[in-house]
């Protein structure tokens, strides 16, 4: 099962297609175990820092504990699909479909989200804490400078590749995790997150969704945007996103947040 369907809790029904594994994430603070599912506090793991790494502790078990040769990562409610406009699961991709989709390429990402602010950069200033982002800026150019023009390139584009959602050979993804999670955990010594509500406290996943685009931009990765369906939004956000990519902007402010 080479493609982690990250969840914090349990369903009614799995989707059945070929290389889906259900991950329970956050799995240190539930009890009951249900068949289907993997939990990411078995074996190596981060579990405990799921408050604030959101999908990342699940991306961190697959790193150390699974030995498949190619790795992915979705969401309950977001999945690569053949077509972004429907939430019929008979659309979403399979292992093999991906794998076809990777021919020729280094990585597969979620299509490209594109802002109506003026860059990454000051989407992130207005929507968490700047003083966050300035850290990373500082830490990246301090301790991984031959990072620092990728992390430049990606703050000031208008779009980036969103959810750390991926599918790549393992080799990659190691490569990527151990780069990833090294920053993070220098990031973490640096960062005081006291105060901040639930949804704020979730940083570290947010910070990871600008960090792989600069990892794909430094390393020169071939990458192929594949499109993504979020299950649980409204139709006409749907149509949205495709306006956006036509035009090359998000045409309503917080677009992103809306259902």
């Amino acid at each position: 099962m080479s493609i982690s369907i990250i969840t914090h809790k349990y369903w009614d029904e799995l989707i059945d297609k070929t290389g889906y594994m259900y991950l329970y994430v956050g799995a240190y603070k539930q009890h009951t175990r249900k068949e289907g599912y993997a939990f990411d506090d078995e074996g190596e793991n981060i579990s405990q820092k799921n408050s604030t790494y959101c999908e990342l502790t699940g991306l961190y078990w697959m790193w150390k504990n699974c030995n498949d040769e190619f790795k992915g990562l979705m969401h309950y409610r977001r999945f690569f699909t053949s077509n972004s406009l429907s939430a019929n699961k008979a659309y979403f991709l399979d292992e093999k479909q991906l794998q076809s989709k990777l021919k020729g390429y280094d990585i597969l990402v979620g299509e490209r989200i594109y802002l109506s602010e003026n860059s990454v950069y000051d989407d992130y200033a207005l929507y968490h804490y700047k003083k966050d982002i300035d850290n990373l800026m500082n830490l990246i150019r301090r301790e991984y400078s031959d990072y620092a023009d990728a992390l430049d390139t990606v703050l000031k584009r208008n779009y980036y590749n969103p959810a750390n959602m991926f599918y790549c050979r393992a080799s990659i993804l190691d490569e990527y995790c151990k780069w990833l999670f090294d920053v993070l955990e220098k990031f973490e010594r640096i960062t005081d997150i006291s105060g901040y509500n639930t949804q704020q406290a979730r940083i570290y996943g947010f910070i990871a969704e600008r960090l792989l685009n600069v990892w794909i931009e430094k390393n020169h990765l071939k990458k192929r945007e594949v499109l993504v369906i979020q299950t649980d939004s409204r139709f006409r956000l749907r149509i949205r996103k495709k306006l956006d990519r036509v035009f090359k902007r998000a045409l309503t402010k917080k677009q992103k947040y809306e259902k």
